[in-house]
C-alpha cells in the first residue's frame, strides 16, 4: 500500500498526522480534565446526600425501636400479659406515634395476646395470630435482643411500604417471655426520598435488603427488583462508591449511596450523565478553537518541507531504473540535502560492484553445466542397481570433492545391501524358533495387524476357535470385528482399542457364551498391532464363587465362628469373632482355642471328638470368651464336629449373651432397690420429724445409687417467715463439710434448685458448665473428691422447690438411668414427706399472721379515721361558720382557704388510697412518653415551694436536663411525695436539696434534707405500705404512711430502684432514685409541659363571652356550680340532669362545647357521646367534649378519649381549671 504513495505525500501526511495527534491529544486531556472535575464534584455531592437520607432514616428507625423497647420493658413488670392489661398501653403508644399502624405483644410461643388496633384489616380478630414462624421472632429467642425485621412488605397489610421493630421481653433471669412488635409504616422515607431535587433528572431511591426498590423520586420504579441490575451488585460490594450504571431506560446515570446499617437498606442518589455533559459543553468552545489555529499553522509548514526533500530524491529515482533497464553506465546527480547527496553517492558505488559481479557469474554457469552432465552417467548407472559403478573426478574445488563423495556413498549402499541380505535369512530362522514357542504354551496367543487383522493363532488359540466350529486357517487375514461381530458388544472391543490408542498393557476377564467358559485376557501393544494372550479360568472362577459365598455368610453372621484342627489350632475365624476378642482374623489363625476360650482345653478338644466318633449330641455350654486386652465376657458356644479335607475339625458358633446377663442382673437389682424404696416409704409416712425424715432420705438414696455420699440441702422457714437452708449427710461425716459454703447458683447446682429436672453427669471436669464460676472455678480446696455427679430437685405438689438431692462418686460414670430413676422417685416421696411436716408449721404461722393482720388492720382504720375526720373537722367548722356570717372579711378569706386546703388533702389521701388499690390488684399502669427529667422535677419543685417558704427551708436544686422515657405525671408524684417528706419532716431554718446527677445508661435524682432522719431500725421498712416512724397517737405528723410505698412501685413500673439512708435520728435523710435513660436523642421533646397548672389569675382573665356551653350532670349541685363558674366568664350555659334532655337540647341548638358526666343513671356519658358523635356536623356531631367524672385511673381516661371526649377531668375539679379547658376547645384560651 505504501508503495503507491509518494515520499512527499507520505513527509507531508505524517506532519499533518503529527500535529493533529498532539492537538487532540492536548483537547482531549483539557476535556477530560473538566469532565472529571465535573464528574468528581457530582459524585461527591451525590454522595453526601445519599448519607444525609441514611442517617435521616437510621434515626427515624431507632426512635421507633426505642418506643417498642419502652413497651417492652412496662410489659415486663406487668405479671400476666393479657389485653386487658396491656391494651392501654398498647393505645396509648399506637396514638403517640404516627407512623406505627399498629402494635402487639406476644408471649413466648409467638402468639398475639395483645394487640392495637384489636383487628385485621380484613376484619378479623388479631388475638392469637402465631408469629412463631417469623424470622426475626426465631432471631430473638436466639439474641434475647431488639431486631428490626429487614423485610419491606408492600400491599399485605397497608398500601404502602412497611417493616416492624420488635422488642423482647425479659425476666429477672434474662429468659424470653414475650415479645413486642410494632408495624411501621415507611411513609416518612418515601417522602425523604421525594424530596431529594438533583438538576432536572435527579433523583433519590431506598432499596431493601432484598433488592426490593419501595421508595424512589421515580414513582413508575417503586416495587421493582433490582437484584438483577448490575447497580445492585457493584453496591452490596467492597468497592464503596458507584461511579455510573444505567437505568432500566437505558439512560446512563452518576450515584452515590449509602448503607442504613440497622436494616441493611441502600439509598442511593442519581443523575443522568447526559445532563452533567450538557453543562460543560459550554467551557469547550474557546478551547477547541486555538488548537484548529495551531493545527492550520502546522499543516503549511509540512508542506513545505516536504518538497524540499522529495525533489532530489526523484532523480536518484530516475537512474535507478536506467540501471535496472540494462544502461549499467548511468549514475545518480549528486546535489540537494547532505543525506541526498550521500544516497546519490552510496548507489553510483553499488552500481560498479553490480556490474562486476554480473561479470563473474557468467564464468562459472559455464563450468557448472559441464560438471553435472558428467555426474549424470554414474547416478543413472547406480539406480539400474550396478553398485560396483564409479567416476573420475571432473573440474577442481567443489565440483571435483562432489565426484569423490558420489563415489564413497556408492562403496557404502553396496556394503548395506550386503548385510541386509543377512539379516533377512536370521529373521526368517528367528520366525520359525518363536512359532514353536507360541504352539507349546497352553495360552491361547492371536497376532493382530495395526487393521485389526488376524496375523496369526498358536495350536491353542486354534483349538478353541474350532470349538466354536470356525477353521483357524480360515481366519488369517481377516478382520477380528467381522469374524466375530459380537465382540463390538463386549469389554474385548473397550480394552483392545484402549491398549492401543493409550499404548498401554491391559488385562481383564471374558465370558464366550458360546462355549460358556470364562477367559482371562491380556493384549499388549506394538508397533505392528496387537498381541493377545488368553486363558480359560472357568474352574478357578467357580472356585473362588463358592468360597465367596461362605465367607457372605459366615461374615454377615451374628455370632462368632471358629474352626480348629484336632491339634486346638484354631484355623479360620469370621470378622465378628475377630471384632469381639481384639484381635485380627489373621492374627487370630495362629493362635490356640484355648487362648480365647480357657474351656476349650486340648483335652476337652480330643474328648469332643471322641464323642462326635461315638455319635453323641454335644449339647450347648455357657463359658467366658477372652479378649485381647485380657478383659472377658460370657458366650454360650454350640459345638459341632465336620470333616474336611479328610481331617476332623471342631466347629463353634459361639453367642455374646452379655446383654442377657445384664438385664438379669438389673432385674435382681430393680427388685432390691423396689424393696427398698416400699421400705423408706413407709418409714416417711410414719415420721413427723423433718430432720429424722430428710437423714433416712437421704441414706437410703445414698445406698440405692450407688454413690459414695449423698447430701440433701432443704429449704425452712421459721416463725417469722424467713427462709434459710439445712442440709443432711451420707456416706461422709458432718464435720468434713462443715468448712464449706451452701451451694451457690452455679450452672451446675442452679437448675437444681429452679426445680429444672434431674442433673447427671459422667465427668464434671468434663462438663462445659462446671469451673467457670468464682472464688474457687470448681470444688474449694479440701472439698470430698467429686467426678461423677447426680442431682435431683424435691419439687412440692403446688410445684415449689423445697430442696434438692445431691449424689457424689470419686469414680467416673458410675450414675446411670436406673440411679437417677431411683432418686426421681425418692425426691417425690420426700416432697411429700416434707409437705407433710411442713403442714402444721404454715398453719401455726398462718394463724399468727392473720392475727398480725387483724392488728394491722384496726391500726390502718383508726389513723385512716383519725386522717378523713381532722380535715373534716375543720371544713364543716368553717363552712358552719360562714353560713352563719359570724366571720369578718380577713375571717372569711381564712376559712375559704382553710376548707379549699383541707378539701385538696381528702382529695389527695383518696387519690393515695386508690392508687395504692391499683398497686394491690396491679392496675396500676404508666401513661409513657418522652420526658425531659428535670422538667419534671422543677414542676414539683414549684409545686412545694410555698410550703418550704412558709416553713423558712433553704430549698436548692441541681437539674441536668436528662432525656428518658416515662410518665411524666407520675415521675412528678414521685418527686412530690420525697420533696413533701423533706419539707413535712425538717425542723423550719433547715435546707432540702434536689439534684440530677446522670452515670451512663442511667440517671439518679438525689432528694436530701436536714431534718429528723430515720431510725436505723425503721430504715429498711420505710417503703411499706402504712408503716411510719412513728404511729402513735402522739405523733406530731399526720398521713397514712403510703408515699413512699407509691414512690417505690411506680419508680420500679419504670424500671429503677429507689433506696433510703440516714446517719441517724436529728441527722437528716437522703432519698435516691435510679431510672434508666431512654435511647433517644439527646434532647427529649416538649410536646408537654408537665409542670403546667391552672393558675386562679390565668383562669380568671379567660373570657366566655358567646360560647355556648350544654352541662350534663345528674348530680344538681355538680350541675349549679359547673354551670355557675362558666356563667361568671360570660358563657351562654344550658343544663341537662339526663342523656334523653342532653339530645334534646342538641336539637334545639347544637352548643360550641358539650361538658358532660360519666356515671348517670340510665344512660351513662359514654352513650351520650357515641350518640352525638353519630350527628351530623351540621347538628353537632363534632362539637368538642368534656368528660369530667369521679373515675380517675389511666383506663379511665384513655376510654374517654377512644369513646370521642377530647378531655378527661377528674373530681374534684377547680372551677378555674374547667373554665381554661372550655376556653381552650373553644378557641379562646389566649383572649381575656
Amino acid at each position: 500500500m505504501l508503495r503507491r504513495i509518494s515520499l512527499r505525500a507520505i513527509l507531508i501526511t505524517g506532519a499533518v498526522l503529527t500535529a493533529v495527534a498532539f492537538t487532540a491529544l492536548v483537547g482531549f486531556g483539557s476535556i477530560r480534565a473538566v469532565r472529571s472535575l465535573t464528574i468528581a464534584t457530582s459524585l461527591e455531592r451525590n454522595q453526601l446526600l445519599a448519607q444525609e437520607l441514611a442517617s435521616d432514616y437510621e434515626q427515624f428507625l431507632r426512635l421507633h425501636l426505642a418506643a417498642v423497647q419502652t413497651v417492652a420493658r412496662h410489659a415486663a413488670a406487668v405479671p400476666r400479659l393479657d389485653m386487658a392489661t396491656l391494651h392501654p398501653l398498647l393505645q396509648r403508644t399506637n396514638s403517640s406515634y404516627d407512623a406505627l399502624w399498629g402494635i402487639g405483644i406476644a408471649d413466648h410461643t409467638g402468639r398475639l395476646v395483645a394487640v392495637d388496633p384489636p383487628v385485621t384489616t380484613e376484619g378479623k380478630s388479631a388475638i392469637g395470630v402465631d408469629l412463631s414462624d417469623r424470622a426475626w421472632f426465631r432471631e430473638m429467642q436466639r439474641t434475647r435482643g431488639p431486631v428490626i425485621d429487614r423485610r419491606v412488605v408492600v400491599g399485605r397489610v397497608k398500601a404502602t411500604p412497611t417493616i416492624t421493630v420488635n422488642a423482647p421481653i425479659l425476666d429477672e433471669a434474662g429468659n424470653l417471655r414475650g415479645a413486642v412488635t410494632g408495624g411501621l409504616e415507611l411513609g416518612r422515607v418515601h417522602e425523604l426520598a421525594e424530596r431529594v431535587r438533583v438538576g432536572a433528572t435527579g433523583r433519590a431511591s431506598v432499596a431493601s435488603a432484598e433488592a426490593v426498590l419501595f421508595a424512589s423520586g421515580a414513582p413508575d420504579l417503586v416495587n421493582a427488583d433490582v437484584s438483577g441490575l448490575p447497580l445492585w451488585a457493584r453496591m452490596t460490594s467492597d468497592s464503596g462508591r458507584v461511579p455510573s450504571y444505567r437505568d432500566p431506560s437505558g439512560a446512563e446515570r452518576l450515584a452515590g449511596y449509602a448503607t442504613v446499617p440497622v436494616v441493611g437498606w441502600k439509598v442511593w442518589v442519581s443523575q443522568e450523565t447526559a445532563e452533567i455533559e450538557r453543562s460543560m459543553r459550554d467551557a469547550y468552545a474557546p478551547l477547541l478553537s486555538w488548537l484548529l489555529a495551531a493545527l492550520l499553522g502546522t499543516v503549511a509548514c509540512a508542506v513545505l518541507l516536504g518538497l524540499a526533500v522529495t525533489r532530489p530524491l526523484r532523480a536518484v529515482q530516475t537512474t535507478a531504473a536506467a540501471i535496472v533497464a540494462g544502461d549499467l553506465e548511468r549514475r545518480a546527480p549528486e546535489r540537494g540535502f547532505l543525506e541526498v547527496v550521500g544516497l546519490a553517492r552510496s548507489f553510483n558505488r553499488m552500481a560498479e560492484t553490480l556490474r562486476g559481479r554480473i561479470r563473474t557469474e557468467r564464468e562459472n554457469r559455464a563450468q557448472l553445466e559441464a560438471a553435472l552432465e558428467h555426474y549424470g552417467a554414474l547416478a543413472a548407472r547406480v539406480a539400474g542397481g550396478d553398485f560396483a559403478a564409479r567416476v573420475e573426478p571432473a573440474g577442481d574445488g567443489e565440483l571435483a570433492e562432489l565426484g569423490r563423495n558420489l563415489n564413497r556413498m556408492a562403496a557404502d549402499l553396496e556394503q548395506q545391501v550386503r548385510v541386509l541380505r543377512e539379516a533377512s535369512d536370521e529373521a526368517q530362522q528367528a520366525r520359525a524358533r518363536l512359532r514353536q514357542i507360541l504352539d507349546s504354551i497352553t495360552d491361547g496367543f492371536v497376532a493382530l495387524d495395526r487393521h485389526w487383522r488376524f496375523v496369526y493363532l498358536n495350536r491353542r488359540a486354534a483349538e478353541v476357535v474350532e470349538q466354536a466350529r470356525r477353521p483357524a486357517s480360515e481366519l488369517l487375514g481377516k478382520v477380528v470385528w467381522d469374524e466375530f461381530p459380537e465382540l463390538r458388544e463386549s469389554r474385548a472391543w473397550e480394552e483392545y482399542h484402549r491398549a492401543v490408542r493409550e499404548r498401554v498393557t491391559v488385562q481383564f476377564e471374558q465370558h464366550d457364551p458360546r462355549l460358556d467358559r470364562w477367559f482371562e485376557v491380556r493384549a499388549y501393544p506394538s508397533a505392528d498391532g496387537l498381541s493377545v494372550y488368553f486363558t480359560d479360568v472357568t474352574e478357578r472362577r467357580r472356585a473362588a464363587a463358592e468360597v465367596a459365598r461362605f465367607k457372605l455368610i459366615a461374615d454377615r453372621a451374628g455370632e462368632s465362628y471358629l474352626l480348629c484342627n484336632s491339634g486346638a489350632r484354631i484355623v479360620y475365624a469370621n470378622p465378628v469373632a475377630a471384632q469381639r476378642l481384639g484381635y485380627t482374623v489373621e492374627e487370630l489363625t495362629t493362635l490356640g482355642v484355648g487362648v480365647v476360650d480357657p474351656v476349650f482345653s486340648r483335652a476337652l478338644v480330643s474328648d469332643l471328638f471322641a464323642r462326635a466318633a461315638r455319635g453323641e449330641t454335644i449339647p450347648a455350654f455357657e463359658s467366658f470368651h477372652r479378649r485381647r486386652d485380657g478383659s472377658t465376657f460370657p458366650v454360650e458356644t454350640s459345638v459341632t464336629v465336620v470333616e474336611l479335607e479328610g481331617e476332623p475339625h471342631l466347629f463353634a458358633a459361639a453367642r455374646d449373651v452379655t446383654a442377657r446377663k445384664r438385664v438379669e442382673q438389673q432385674l435382681r437389682e430393680e427388685t432390691e432397690a423396689l424393696e427398698t424404696v416400699n421400705r423408706v416409704s413407709r418409714v416417711l409416712s410414719a415420721e413427723l420429724d423433718l430432720q429424722r425424715l430428710v437423714q433416712e432420705l437421704t441414706d437410703a438414696a445414698t445406698r440405692l445409687t450407688g454413690a459414695a455420699f449423698g447430701a440433701l440441702f432443704y429449704n425452712v422457714t421459721d416463725e417469722r417467715g424467713e427462709s434459710y437452708m439445712l442440709y443432711t449427710l451420707s456416706g461422709v461425716s458432718r464435720e468434713r463439710f462443715a468448712g464449706f459454703p451452701m451451694p451457690r447458683n452455679t450452672p451446675l447446682f442452679g437448675p437444681t434448685f429452679r426445680g429444672a429436672g434431674p442433673v447427671r453427669v459422667a465427668d464434671i471436669a468434663r462438663d462445659p458448665r462446671y469451673g467457670h464460676n468464682p472464688p474457687y472455678h470448681g470444688l474449694p480446696p479440701g472439698h470430698l473428691p467429686v467426678v461423677s455427679y447426680l442431682a435431683v430437685p424435691v419439687v412440692s405438689r403446688t410445684g415449689e422447690v423445697l430442696g434438692g438431692l445431691f449424689f457424689g462418686h470419686p469414680e467416673a460414670g458410675v450414675f446411670d438411668d436406673r440411679a437417677e430413676r431411683i432418686a426421681v422417685a425418692l425426691a417425690a416421696q420426700a416432697a411429700v414427706a416434707m409437705d407433710n411436716a411442713r403442714l402444721y408449721q404454715t398453719e401455726q404461722r398462718a394463724r399468727a399472721q392473720a392475727e398480725a393482720a387483724n392488728r394491722s388492720k384496726d391500726e390502718f382504720l383508726a389513723t385512716l379515721s383519725h386522717e378523713l375526720r381532722t380535715p373534716l373537722n375543720a371544713i364543716l367548722g368553717w363552712a358552719v361558720m360562714l353560713g352563719r356570717s359570724q366571720l369578718d372579711e380577713p375571717a372569711r378569706a381564712r376559712a375559704i382557704a382553710a376548707i379549699e386546703r383541707n378539701a385538696r388533702a381528702q382529695s389527695q389521701l383518696i387519690e393515695d388510697l386508690l392508687d395504692i388499690s391499683r398497686i394491690v390488684t396491679g392496675k396500676l399502669h404508666l401513661d409513657v412518653r418522652p420526658v425531659n427529667l428535670a422538667a419534671v422535677v422543677e414542676a414539683a419543685i414549684d409545686a412545694v415551694r410555698p410550703s418550704a417558704e412558709g416553713k423558712r427551708l433553704r430549698l436548692t436544686a441541681s437539674l441536668v436536663p436528662v432525656a428518658l422515657t416515662g410518665d411524666p405525671h407520675r415521675l412528678q408524684q414521685v418527686t412530690w411525695n420525697l420533696l413533701s417528706n423533706a419539707v413535712k419532716f425538717t425542723p423550719p431554718g433547715g435546707a432540702v436539696d434536689v439534684r440530677i446527677e446522670p452515670r451512663g445508661d442511667a440517671v439518679d435524682l438525689v432528694v436530701q434534707d436536714t431534718g429528723r432522719g430515720i431510725a436505723a431500725d425503721v430504715l429498711p421498712h420505710v417503703f411499706d405500705r402504712f408503716k411510719q416512724a412513728d404511729s402513735s397517737a402522739t405523733r406530731r405528723h399526720g398521713g397514712l404512711g403510703l408515699g413512699l410505698s407509691l414512690v417505690k412501685h411506680v419508680v420500679e413500673l419504670h424500671g429503677g430502684s429507689v433506696t433510703a439512708s440516714s446517719p441517724g435520728l436529728d441527722r437528716g435523710a437522703t432519698f435516691t432514685v435510679t431510672l434508666p435513660v431512654a435511647p433517644l436523642s439527646e434532647r427529649a421533646p416538649a410536646d408537654e409541659d408537665v409542670g403546667a397548672r391552672v393558675e386562679t389569675g390565668e383562669a380568671d382573665t379567660v373570657s366566655l363571652a358567646g360560647v355556648g356551653v350544654l352541662v350534663v350532670d345528674d348530680d344538681a349541685e355538680t350541675l349549679e356550680l359547673f354551670a355557675a363558674a362558666l356563667a361568671r366568664r360570660g358563657a351562654e350555659v344550658r343544663t341537662a340532669g339526663r342523656v334523653a334532655d342532653a339530645l334534646a337540647a342538641f336539637v334545639e341548638r347544637p352548643p360550641d362545647v358539650l361538658v358532660s358526666d360519666i356515671a348517670m343513671p340510665g344512660d351513662d356519658g359514654y352513650a351520650l357521646i357515641r350518640k352525638v358523635r353519630a350527628l351530623p356536623a351540621a347538628e353537632g356531631g363534632r362539637v368538642p367534649a368534656v368528660a369530667v367524672t369521679a373515675h380517675g385511673s389511666l383506663e379511665d381516661r384513655l376510654r374517654a378519649l377512644a369513646a370521642g371526649f377530647q378531655v378527661h377531668l377528674v373530681k374534684p375539679l377547680d372551677p378555674a381549671e374547667l373554665a381554661l379547658t372550655v376556653a381552650s376547645l373553644a378557641g379562646r384560651a389566649g383572649e381575656p
